[in-house]
């Protein structure tokens, strides 16, 4: 698939994240989610960005569970990326933390456990449901990029 100039170079930012052929797969899935008119499952991706004769399907699939990458060096350009393009270099940005807890079902949900639940806890009665946090808890007084 013929990808337009400008989102070929947004691409290439994040490279340095990737192996090779790790790179090119981020490549096709990120193509078949910008361009997918339905749900963006991983199989929709693989249609979408014309990828159906680029190798087994299940290549993609591993692709977040066995791929060579760093999510940590992801999110750092990409917060690199989102902050040169919106504010100036001396804008204060402020930062807030959420630990909602999301609501998921099923043994085979990775990471899934009992977490109390403070949206629908009140101050007589704590309720824990079955879902996802993720807080994160360490405090930072400066951020380098």
């Amino acid at each position: 698939m013929d990808l337009t100039h400008s989102f070929q170079i947004l691409l290439l930012t994040f490279s340095p994240v990737f192996t090779e052929p790790s790179f090119e797969t981020f490549r096709l899935l990120m193509t078949g989610w910008i361009v997918s008119p339905r749900h963006r499952y991983i199989t929709d991706l693989i249609i979408s960005s014309d990828s159906v004769g680029n190798g087994h399907f299940s290549n993609y699939h591993r692709f977040f569970s066995q791929a060579a990458w760093d999510i940590d060096h992801l999110w750092k350009l990409l917060a690199q990326l989102i902050v040169s393009k919106l504010v100036g270099e001396d804008a204060v940005i402020y930062l807030a933390g959420d630990d909602t807890l999301c609501h998921k079902r099923g043994l085979g949900i990775f990471g899934t456990g009992m977490h109390h639940d403070a949206c629908n806890s009140s101050k007589s009665k704590k309720l824990f449901h079955w879902g996802h946090d993720w807080p994160v808890k360490n405090r930072v007084k400066r951020v380098d990029f």
